[in-house]
């Protein structure tokens, strides 16, 4: 089994990015989408976090009350440019350095221990431009984290 590490700054790319044109998704599967993303935080010391927006459907409703719950955790889909990893055969190990964020997924099983939702905010709380009412925050990618399985 191969440990993949993101490294701090591996997402720098999404710096100057419209984060809403990335999208939110369930399981991975492109076809289920629940939102978009908000903002990113590239810089933050847990790894890439992001805040998304959960629209107001039964999905979206859904998976806000089992990400409140702590039955979802965050995940992502992404690509790797010519250059943007290093690999050590030896030691199973790749690190990545700069990534492309493809997309942001709520899943059952996280591929990395640390990639958890952070917060749920409710749908009822009023509008704020700082605090969306439908969203959450969470960190997809620990900086020196490996996966589970895979």
């Amino acid at each position: 089994m191969w440990q993949e590490v993101f490294e701090p700054g591996a997402f720098d790319s999404l710096d100057g990015t419209d984060p809403q044109r990335v999208r939110v998704n369930r399981e991975h599967d492109r076809s289920a989408v629940v939102g978009s993303v908000i903002r990113f935080d590239t810089h933050d010391h847990r790894g890439l976090v992001a805040e998304v927006r959960i629209a107001r459907t039964d999905r979206g409703d859904e998976t806000l009350q089992l990400a409140a719950e702590r039955m979802l955790f965050a995940s992502i889909g992404f690509g790797i440019g010519r250059g943007g990893e290093q690999l050590d055969h030896v030691n199973r190990r790749r690190r990545v350095t700069s990534a492309r964020l493809d997309y942001v997924s709520l899943v059952m099983s996280p591929a990395y221990s640390g990639a958890r939702v952070l917060a749920v905010r409710s749908a009822i709380a009023p509008i704020s431009t700082t605090q969306p009412p439908h969203g959450y925050r969470c960190a997809s990618t620990p900086p020196s984290a490996g996966p589970d399985s895979g």
